[in-house]
């Protein structure tokens, strides 16, 4: 498929403020697909390239992937974006049944409305027997940073298991040491009842470590407004624990 365009397939629809917005969108595409009759096997591949107006993604950008796989595991061999308000690239493996998903995601730029910028390194590390592991050194969030953020996905018999943690460098105590804060879920998801129960424990956060990372998140003229309650705050720390579960119906 060469510069393929939505409207020519969606041309009878009715609302016209939609199709103007995907009017520009064009993709480009080549797959194969195949099936071996006597070994029961499916296998499939895929390239491309899509590009996204502005009408729907702020700055518009184009994305290039190739992957290929078959019934047991998926490799995209590349995916890549790229635009003016968002740039990154991954590589990744995931094999179905063991939920197991390896390589490495790299976020180059994601541009906030406020103008700063999001950036960082995710790493995917498939455990043993089933599940995986993922980490990222740090985040990057305006001037901000938070650091260390892993994550284990543990699928089980009858759930999937999760945690995530990740630290908080920013404070300087007394004696000039970087004092450790951290943020720490840990949850189990039912996959037979869809019954999520999820614990979030928060160990040494200053309270005017968060409201730095508001501010740089933030409009100009809200961000400015912390200034003075950043001060109010400062030298607050935090610890405390809070459980949730609910059946993804009512909490």
């Amino acid at each position: 498929t060469q510069n393929l365009s939505p409207n020519s397939i969606f041309s009878s629809v009715s609302d016209k403020n939609l199709l103007n917005k995907i009017k520009n969108v064009s993709i480009t595409n080549s797959a194969s697909l195949r099936y071996k009759l006597k070994e029961e096997a499916l296998s499939y591949s895929s390239s491309g390239k899509v590009y996204v107006p502005e009408t729907l993604v702020p700055g518009s950008l184009t994305a290039d992937y190739s992957l290929a796989g078959d019934d047991k595991a998926l490799n995209l061999n590349t995916f890549k974006i790229d635009g003016n308000n968002y740039s990154g690239q991954a590589s990744l493996s995931y094999i179905f049944k063991s939920m197991q998903l390896s390589g490495i995601a790299d976020l180059e730029k994601i541009l906030l409305p406020n103008g700063k910028l999001v950036s960082t390194e995710i790493y995917f590390d498939p455990l043993e027997k089933s599940g995986f592991m993922i980490f990222s050194p740090q985040i990057f969030i305006g001037d901000k940073a938070l650091t260390a953020l892993q994550s284990t996905i543990m699928p089980r018999s009858d759930s999937i298991d999760f945690d995530l943690e990740v630290t908080d460098y920013s404070h300087l105590d007394d004696y000039g040491d970087y004092n450790q804060g951290s943020i720490k879920v840990d949850g189990s998801y039912l996959t037979n009842s869809n019954y999520l129960q999820t614990s979030l424990s928060l160990n040494t956060i200053y309270v005017e470590s968060l409201l730095g990372l508001l501010k740089e998140v933030l409009d100009e003229k809200t961000s400015a407004s912390l200034d003075g309650l950043r001060g109010l705050v400062s030298g607050f720390v935090f610890s405390g624990d809070a459980y949730l579960s609910t059946d993804l119906k009512s909490l």
